[in-house]
């Protein structure tokens, strides 16, 4: 190692070390060749001399116990010939850090400590608002394929993630309503943000409920969130209904009513398999009662 580099390396604010491995009988061994001042300080180790030691040795090493996890995730991750890990330290259970292993020439390499607590703090508050929230929540990609599903999703629709990762989400659209929400998805790509729209969407028992969406996108990824409307949805149509059904009643008034489709609006309109109509008969004065299977 030249001086210079050397020096860099040892001055870094980021906690690293240099090492050197080896393999032999599917067990794997390196000797920890130099380290940053960072590391020491981290570890607490300042005044141990742990340069040009090998793995079994620093292990052995009592005063070097809070080093010995870090080595032994290295050991591992070398073992397995991977470059990354995410890992939280014994000693330090409030912080997390990714570990970075660039592998050099001649069986070299440089492990890395980079701290992302705060990212996975973040994280972890943003995994908690997308398990408790209340509504239909999920993240698209940019080609509106499902990434991930909030537990909403099976309580109100009975679909469990695996069931819509891979999914897109046109796929379980209204087919009435496909080509619409499908021109709203292309003419949101130049866009921030889609306002509210409700289409049909089908749930696991195959049925279709109406959906409320907001979408907002951010980078290459789509957040959307949707609220089940369709009580809403249905009582609003059963209003415009009754009032449609209530003014061809009051036309019917002088005239022969037409009875089926009075019978069949009251079914549709409280939402009843069977109805009792009482016919009044002029001649006998009296009532006929007919029992209407829906």
């Amino acid at each position: 190692m030249s001086e210079v580099y050397k020096n860099l390396f040892q001055l870094s604010t980021q906690v690293k070390l240099l090492g050197k491995y080896e393999t032999k009988n599917n067990k794997c061994n390196f000797t920890l060749i130099d380290t940053s001042i960072s590391l020491k300080k981290h570890f607490k180790i300042e005044a141990v001399s742990i340069e040009n030691t090998t793995f079994n040795q620093l292990l052995k090493n009592e005063k070097l116990k809070k080093l010995h996890e870090l080595l032994l995730k290295i050991e591992g991750l070398i073992a397995e010939r991977k470059p990354l890990l995410r890992i939280q330290l014994e000693f330090e259970q409030e912080k997390w850090h990714y570990m970075l292993i660039d592998y050099l020439p001649d069986n070299f390499f440089v492990c890395s400590l980079y701290d992302i607590t705060r990212e996975y703090r973040y994280l972890e508050e943003f995994e908690n608002f997308f398990k408790l929230i209340p509504d239909l929540f999920c993240v698209l990609d940019d080609k509106a394929v499902f990434v991930k599903v909030n537990p909403m999703w099976e309580k109100i629709m009975g679909y469990k993630e695996k069931d819509l990762v891979g999914k897109t989400f046109f796929e379980l659209t209204h087919p009435d309503e496909y080509e619409e929400t499908y021109v709203n998805w292309e003419s949101f790509k130049n866009q921030t943000a889609l306002n509210s729209f409700t289409i049909r969407y089908k749930s696991k028992d195959k049925q279709y409920r109406y959906l409320d969406w907001k979408i907002y996108r951010y980078q290459n990824k789509y957040y959307a969130g949707a609220r089940d409307v369709t009580r809403t949805v249905e009582k609003n149509t059963r209003l415009e209904k009754l009032a449609e059904f209530s003014n061809d009643l009051f036309l019917t008034v002088g005239s022969r009513p037409d009875i089926k489709t009075i019978i069949e609006n009251l079914l549709w309109l409280s939402n009843s398999k069977f109805c009792f109509v009482n016919i009044y008969n002029q001649q006998s004065g009296s009532y006929i009662t007919r029992y209407v299977v829906g």
